[in-house]
This record gives C-alpha cells, sequence and structure tokens, in this order.
C-alpha cells in the first residue's frame, strides 16, 4: 500500500529513509494511537527534518496540515476502547487559565501553549488574579515570553481589582477581555485551570 500512497504524493520510488520513517511512523501509531508530530519524527527517527524535507515534495506533515484546514470533520479522529464506544481524541482549541503568579504556577501553561500551537491546535492564555504577574511589565521580567500564535489575553475583573489597565501589560497581551467573552473564546475547544 506504500508504494501507491507514495506515488500519488509524487515520490516514485521508495527509499531505504522512506521505509525507515515508515517503520517509525507505524510504530508510533501502534504504541500511542496517532502519529509522531513533526518535530518528534525530526528528533527520533533517525531522519532528520533537513533530510525528511526533498524526500516527500510538499513537506513532511504537509498534508495533514491542508487536511485540518481543508475540513472540520478530518479534525475527528476516532478510536474505539475496549471497554466503550468510540471517543474523540483530538482537541482543535485550547484555552488555559492561569491564576498563579510563581514560576511552577506560571510555565506550565505557556509550555502548554507552545505545545499545542506545535500540533496546529487553536490556543489561548487568560491571565486572572495573581497570574497577572506574569505578562505584567513591572513583574514580568523573570518570565520569558514567546509569541507562538497563542492568544494571550488579561482578565477584566482581576485587572479592575488590582488597577491594572492594558499599558501596565507587556506588549504579547491582545487584550483585556470579561470572563463572558472568554468563555466565549474558548467555546467548541478545551479549557485548562492551571
Amino acid at each position: 500500500m506504500a508504494p501507491q500512497i507514495a506515488k500519488s504524493a509524487g515520490i516514485d520510488e521508495l527509499t531505504a529513509r522512506h521505509w525507515q520513517v515508515i517503520r517509525f511512523m507505524r510504530a508510533e501509531y501502534q504504541a500511542k494511537g496517532t502519529g509522531p508530530t513533526v518535530r518528534v519524527l525530526g528528533k527520533t527517527s533517525g531522519v532528520s527534518i533537513k533530510d525528511a524535507v526533498p524526500a516527500v515534495p510538499q513537506g513532511p506533515g504537509q498534508d495533514c496540515r491542508e487536511d485540518r484546514r481543508d475540513s472540520q470533520a478530518t479534525r475527528l479522529h476516532l478510536t474505539r476502547r475496549e471497554d466503550g464506544p468510540a471517543m474523540d481524541t483530538s482537541i482543535g482549541k485550547v484555552s488555559i487559565i492561569v491564576s498563579k503568579g510563581s514560576l511552577e504556577g506560571i510555565y506550565p501553561a505557556p509550555i502548554m501553549a507552545n505545545g499545542a500551537r506545535a500540533e496546529g491546535i487553536e490556543a489561548s492564555l487568560f491571565f486572572t488574579f495573581f497570574g497577572l504577574d506574569a505578562i505584567s511589565k513591572k513583574r514580568h521580567e523573570h518570565i520569558k515570553v514567546a509569541d507562538t500564535g497563542a492568544g494571550i489575553y488579561g482578565c477584566q475583573a482581576s485587572c479592575d481589582l488590582f488597577g491594572i489597565t492594558k499599558d501596565d501589560l507587556i506588549e504579547q497581551v491582545k487584550d483585556i477581555i470579561t470572563m463572558g467573552e472568554f468563555y466565549a473564546l474558548a467555546a467548541g475547544g478545551q479549557i485548562i485551570f492551571t
């Protein structure tokens, strides 16, 4: 089956490196129920992304990203549990609430958001209560914030409580929003409270 799929992708002949990647992908899927990310493929398959890119005309993972964009239906991946019905194992959107100001309270959220974005998942970070320290211009120097495409928002009620305005927050913050606006933004996705 693999040679036919390869031909439809513009690959005339599968090389030893192609088979190495195919075997790795199969093993990952059998072990975890899902294929690895392009990053994991490059780091652990024995074939670097640099070597994999010329081997696949549209680039590794490109067909998956296009499928994800093309149709809502392609985002639904079903697996059958041994003890019950099929369940949705994919996540299309995640919203992470950050309410703690300590390093260990803050860092999991951007790491999770970054991981989500790397998987093509829409991600938002909602900073409330003491979590606002992470995005405050006065207090964020101990936190490194990288813009991975995740939306960063401050909580209106907490900002009002502490007398914080948008000018007090780092430039990556898109807006200060109400809880209702946050719930509307998070609708249809997963909400994680850190």
